[in-house]
C-alpha cells in the first residue's frame, strides 16, 4: 500500500501536496485588498483632510504639534484604522484582542475541513474504518470546533501583532519625514508627499508582506496539526495503533534545502508535532505510510 499510495499521491498532488493552494491564494488576496483600502484611507487623511497642514488649522490630529506628537497621534489612528479595515478586530485597553469581525473564519474553516477530509481519506486507505462525513458532521465534531477556535485565536493575534508593528514603524517613518521636511525647508505639499510615501512603504513592507505570510504559513500549520490530531485520535480508537507518517514536499524546484532534507523521512505523530511549517510559506504535508498495532496488543487480541 505504502509505495503505491506514495507514488499516486506525489503524481496527483505535485506542487500542492496539501491541496490548499486556492484557499491560501484567496486568503492572501483578501488581505491584499484590505491593505489597499487602508492605503487609500491614509492617502485621504493626509492629502484630502490635510492632516499635516498645521498652518491651515485643518489637522485631523493635533494642530500646532511637534513631529513627535503628530507621529504618536498618527500611529494610534493608523492602528485603529488597520484593526478595523484589515483585521476586523477590537482591542481592550491593554491591547489584547477581545472581539473579531470574523472575515478570516471562512478560510480557517476551509483549511481545517480540508485537513479532516484528507486525513480521513488517508486513514481509510490505511484500513481504518472511517465513515463518510458531511460538512455539518465535521463542524459538529467537538475536536473540529476546538481546532477552529484555536486557530482563529492564532490568526487574530498574529494580525493584531502585524498591525501594531506596522503602525509603530509607520509613525516613526512619518515623524522622520516631517522633521526632515522642516529641516530642508520643504513646502507642506512636499512634506505631505514624503510622509505618505514613508507610511505607504511601511504598510507594504510590514503589513502586506507579513499578512501574506500569515495567509500562506499559518494555514499550513493549521492543516498539518489538524491532520496529526485526526490521525492521533483514530490511532487511539484503533486499539493503540502505531501510526507512522512520511514527510512530503511539493516536489518542484522551489523546494528548499531544509525540506529536501526531510523528504521521505518517517515520523511518529509525537515526533511530527511542530515540524510543519518548516519555514515561512512552507507547502509540505504528511501522509500515512504505516498503521500497526503493538505486538503485545496483537498477541492479546489473538
Amino acid at each position: 500500500m505504502c509505495k503505491e499510495y506514495r507514488r499516486k499521491y506525489n503524481a496527483v498532488n505535485r506542487f500542492d501536496p496539501t491541496r490548499t493552494l486556492t484557499i491560501r491564494d484567496k486568503y492572501s488576496q483578501d488581505f491584499d485588498r484590505r491593505y489597499k483600502k487602508l492605503i487609500k484611507s491614509v492617502r485621504g487623511t493626509i492629502f484630502d483632510n490635510h492632516a499635516l497642514q498645521i498652518r491651515l488649522n485643518q489637522a485631523v490630529f493635533i494642530p500646532g504639534s511637534s513631529p513627535d506628537m503628530m507621529a504618536t497621534s498618527f500611529g494610534q489612528w493608523l492602528l485603529e484604522e488597520s484593526d478595523e479595515i484589515v483585521g476586523g478586530i477590537e482591542r481592550d485597553a491593554q491591547g489584547n484582542v477581545i472581539a473579531a469581525e470574523g472575515w478570516q473564519d471562512k478560510y480557517i474553516i476551509a483549511i481545517i475541513l480540508s485537513a479532516m477530509r484528507q486525513s480521513d481519506a488517508d486513514l481509510r486507505k490505511a484500513g481504518v474504518r472511517i465513515p463518510i462525513k458531511s460538512e455539518m458532521d465535521y463542524l459538529n465534531d467537538p475536536m473540529v470546533r476546538n481546532l477552529i477556535n484555536e486557530f482563529r485565536a492564532i490568526n487574530y493575534n498574529a494580525i493584531a501583532g502585524v498591525n501594531l508593528d506596522m503602525s509603530s514603524q509607520a509613525a516613526e517613518a512619518l515623524r522622520d519625514a516631517i522633521a526632515d521636511g522642516y529641516r530642508r525647508g520643504l513646502t507642506i505639499a512636499e512634506i505631505e508627499q514624503n510622509a505618505f510615501d514613508a507610511v505607504e512603504d511601511r504598510i507594504n513592507k510590514i503589513g502586506r508582506t507579513r499578512s501574506e505570510i500569515i495567509a500562506r504559513t499559518e494555514t499550513i500549520e493549521s492543516h498539518s496539526e489538524t491532520k496529526l490530531d485526526n490521525y492521533a485520535r483514530n490511532g487511539v480508537l484503533s486499539v493503540g495503533a502505531i501510526i507512522e507518517m512520511e514527510f512530503v514536499t511539493a516536489g518542484d524546484d522551489r523546494v528548499c534545502f531544509q525540506c529536501i532534507a526531510l523528504e521521505g523521512r518517517t515520523f511518529s505523530i509525537f515526533e511530527a508535532r511542530g515540524i510543519i511549517p518548516v519555514h515561512p510559506r512552507c507547502r509540505c504535508t504528511w501522509i500515512i505510510i504505516k498503521i500497526a498495532r503493538p505486538a503485545a496488543l496483537s498477541r492479546t487480541a489473538a
